[in-house]
């Protein structure tokens, strides 16, 4: 079969994804890619400063409408920004802070996710 492949000019160059492979150690193949997987999948990003995450708002006149937050500068938009965007849901640890708006109203805001909501989260 190898020697079919070097025949093949369309796939010679791609030789190395297939060469260092053993049919007697197939097992390493499982381990390696767990662990291709596990590098790859991680939570955080080299580039968090450049990541938005998209949020559905809950309350208020603005209910159902998506807005992104921008986590390390703290800006929220109502208009699709460029660069990476992450679901919230992929937010998992909130840490919400009592707040008052300009009007002196309470309201609390998640400085992990950047969600607000009028609803008191302070019990939890």
């Amino acid at each position: 079969m190898e020697k079919e492949r070097l025949k093949d000019e369309e796939i010679t160059p791609l030789m190395f994804l297939w060469e260092p492979y053993k049919p007697e150690f197939w097992y390493w193949e499982v381990v390696e890619t767990a662990r291709r997987l596990m590098m790859t999948g991680k939570k955080g990003s080299e580039n968090d400063e450049e990541v938005w995450v998209e949020h559905l708002c809950e309350e208020g006149e603005h209910a159902g409408k998506t807005y992104y937050h921008h986590s390390s500068s703290g800006e929220t938009v109502w208009e699709r920004p460029k660069g990476e965007i992450r679901p919230a849901s992929l937010q998992v640890n909130e840490k919400w802070k009592e707040s008052e708006d300009g009007n002196g109203d309470t309201y609390w805001y998640d400085e992990v996710s950047g969600k607000t909501t009028w609803s008191d989260k302070s019990e939890g």
